[in-house]
């Protein structure tokens, strides 16, 4: 897990091809005009997935990992905490499914992320992630995931 601002992510364009194409659209982008929903950038190997909600309890949420892509979190407006769990501490609750690239575990945080707009967390496959959790009180939240084929 990574976490940093939009202002430093250069750093991680020697990570890949990809990488550097999600890191370009991130910069170059003005993400608060984008409309919910899916927007490709390089087919399916770099796309985002925009989307607006109000962030929950913790209890009511709940924790996903990925093994096809990685996971840009960004948040644009508002504020979130997001868990991060490693998958060795935690217990399958929801087998794998290669369609939804999505395994679904249960177990206690790792750590819990308070993310502010402008910042964003980079989960990997290893990487179990909690997003939409409220700190305190519930809030509105624009948030962009992109997601970057391994």
């Amino acid at each position: 897990m990574i976490r940093d601002t939009i202002h430093y992510l250069e750093k991680y364009r020697a990570l890949g091809k990809r990488f550097a194409t999600a890191i370009d659209y991130l910069v170059q982008t003005d993400l608060q005009q984008l409309d919910p929903g899916r927007h490709t950038i390089d087919g399916d190997d770099v796309f985002i997935l925009v989307s607006e909600y109000t962030t929950k309890p913790l209890e009511s949420g709940f924790w996903e990992a990925h093994r096809k892509y990685v996971d840009f979190q960004f948040i644009i407006s508002g504020k979130e905490q997001i868990g991060y769990a490693n998958l060795d501490h935690l217990t399958v609750s929801k087998p794998y499914e290669e369609s939804s690239d999505a395994l679904f575990l249960d177990g206690p945080a790792d750590d819990m992320l308070i993310m502010n707009a402008g910042e964003l967390a980079i989960f990997w496959p290893e990487d179990a992630h909690m997003p939409s959790i409220a700190d305190g009180t519930p809030s509105q939240v624009k948030k962009a995931v992109v997601k970057v084929k391994l």
